[in-house]
């Protein structure tokens, strides 16, 4: 699998999440894209910026669905 396949299922994941307990499978999902794109920045195969640009787009809209449950 590419790596971008993991950003997709996160994304979907995200998009689909109907009710507060399907973000488990988001925060799952988010995880483990993060922890492939470390991978990838630990090997020097991506820049730290391209990294960085991810995760604070994985944290914000994974709160932001979050917030929505809870107001």
């Amino acid at each position: 699998m590419h790596y971008l396949d993991y950003y997709k299922a996160w994304f979907n994941a995200l998009h689909n999440a109907n009710k507060l307990t399907d973000m488990n499978d988001v925060h799952i999902k988010g995880s483990t894209f993060m922890a492939i794109l470390t991978e990838l920045w630990d090997a020097d195969l991506l820049d730290i910026k391209i990294v960085e640009r991810y995760a604070e787009e994985i944290v914000n809209a994974t709160r932001k669905k979050e917030n929505t449950y809870y107001n």
